[in-house]
């Protein structure tokens, strides 16, 4: 069973929404995905 990572989705959302670079929105969209529980090849 997944842990719930609720409170950490919630900062990486407002994270990518103020997200300056591209590369930074990436970064944080990746760690967002692999908390939703996505895996690498997804």
């Amino acid at each position: 069973m997944m842990p719930n990572h609720k409170d950490e989705i919630e900062k990486l959302s407002t994270a990518m929404k103020e997200a300056k670079s591209k590369r930074a929105y990436e970064r944080y969209q990746a760690i967002y995905l692999h908390l939703q529980g996505y895996t690498k090849g997804e």
